[in-house]
């Protein structure tokens, strides 16, 4: 499974750092480094080179509309840089249509850049359930990086260790409840989207798509291995990390019974608060 160290805000490090970062994704194995920068200069320059000092390829991540002038020199500076270019429709982020896809597709081709679609889990799932691969059949072989994608391994494989499928429990809304993680988080995606272990695997493995792993966390709760079992053609990590400590088996991939009724929720102790509740 091919690697790619990201560093997924514009936070700007220091340069020493930087190079660790580069070197430990190189020595272990990863192919590219993925990095959000809307402001493509001269330090983004140096970690390019850095990256190509280490057999890594920099895909760099932009927002940008080439109809606005601004966004137009945004992106012909990026270019400049590298060709891999990661261009959403929000910071670090790509959600729309099959039109919106030939739309980028198009500058795609204008521009001379390869594009890598950043695509939100959400437009993913949505895509799989309700476009029947409409939106990926159009991107075709271009790389998608869905970096929550683990989410959805998560609920299919009912593993509470995968991160991120419920709940914040540093930040809550204005009406004082907590915030989602991700558009997945307390839905039921079997019965929303369809979503089973065989038919995400049919859907996922014939296509160039990417998942995150949930950073170390998920790494060690076993995000490489569920990514390796239904297909993903590689998984982004974000830096620093540690492939040692990856937690690797071979995921059961038999149809369960039956799927969660509401992702993130604790789905063993489910049935035991709903006997409480009929009792009370």
């Amino acid at each position: 499974m091919k690697i790619i160290g990201a560093l997924c805000d514009e936070r700007r490090r220091d340069y020493t750092t930087m190079q660790s970062y580069i070197k430990s994704t190189a020595d272990q194995g990863g192919t590219h480094l993925y990095m959000i920068d809307d402001n493509p200069d001269e330090w983004v320059q140096g970690v390019a080179d850095e990256c190509q000092a280490h057999g890594l390829q920099l895909i760099l991540g932009l927002t940008a509309n080439p109809a606005v002038d601004k966004d137009e020199w945004k992106l012909r500076a990026g270019i400049r840089i590298t060709k891999d270019i990661a261009m959403g429709t929000r910071r670090g982020e790509w959600s729309g249509t099959r039109n919106t896809a030939i739309q980028h597709i198009c500058y795609e081709e204008s521009f001379g850049f390869r594009w890598h679609c950043p695509m939100i889990v959400g437009s993913l799932i949505d895509d799989f359930g309700k476009r029947n691969g409409a939106i990926l059949d159009r991107i075709g072989q271009r790389p998608v990086m869905c970096l929550c994608a683990y989410v959805v391994s998560g609920y299919l494989f009912r593993d509470l260790n995968v991160p991120h499928q419920g709940f914040r429990s540093d930040k809550l809304q204005k009406d004082g409840h907590r915030k989602k993680y991700s558009q997945l988080s307390d839905r039921n995606l079997n019965d929303i989207f369809g979503v089973t272990i065989t038919k995400w695997k049919q859907y996922i493995e014939p296509r160039n798509v990417w998942t995150g792993a949930g950073g170390q966390e998920g790494l060690e709760a076993g995000t490489m291995a569920y990514a390796e079992a239904l297909g993903f053609k590689g998984i982004v990590i974000s830096l620093p990390f540690d492939l040692s400590k990856a937690k690797r088996f071979k995921p059961d991939m038999t149809e369960p019974v039956g799927y969660p009724e509401r992702c993130g929720f604790d789905y063993d102790i489910r049935p035991a608060i709903e006997q409480i509740k009929g009792l009370a």
